[in-house]
């Protein structure tokens, strides 16, 4: 019984790959044969039209759509946007310089960075920055994000917006 078993299932294997149905026909003859000596020389003679089948194909590896961004231009993104983009290394904190700095309600301020990054600082009242300055944005200890400036070193809590 497992002796019959074997050629089966080696002939399973075989029909399995796509480039090898081409001389399949041969073999399956073969399981016919019930003499064991016959049917050993038909493999014999088929087998070898397996190997030199053409090979299917390679599959074409999947291009990324859309713009790959660069792991400091993923920091400080929200989870969701990150799983969007190609994976891309670990950034721990930046360096930039603010190129401008608006008040979008009172208290509030929006950070535009010469990266092309954009912050918002969730410190409410009087902050300790101004244009041109030279900041550093990281992780925060427990959780979000920090701009440090360079002249004041305070921490500003932050997001990112864009």
């Amino acid at each position: 019984m497992a002796r019959a078993a074997l050629p089966a299932l080696a002939l399973a294997f075989l029909l399995a790959s796509p480039a090898a149905r081409a001389g399949t026909e041969e073999v399956l003859r073969c399981l016919d044969l019930a003499d064991p000596a016959a049917r050993l020389a038909c493999y014999d003679r088929a087998v070898p039209a397996l190997r030199t089948a053409p090979a299917s194909p390679a599959a074409a590896p999947i291009q990324p759509t859309g713009p790959t961004l660069s792991p400091e231009q993923q920091f400080g993104l929200p989870a969701a946007e990150l799983r969007k983009q190609q994976p891309g290394g670990s950034v721990e904190a930046i360096t930039a310089k603010v190129v401008s700095l608006r008040e979008q309600a009172p208290g509030r301020y929006v950070a535009s960075l010469d990266n092309g990054q954009v912050w918002m600082i969730k410190e409410t009242g009087r902050i300790r920055l101004s244009a041109g300055e030279t900041v550093e944005v990281r992780r925060g200890t427990v959780s979000g994000f920090v701009i440090v400036p360079e002249k004041v070193p305070t921490l500003l809590r932050a997001e990112r917006l864009k």
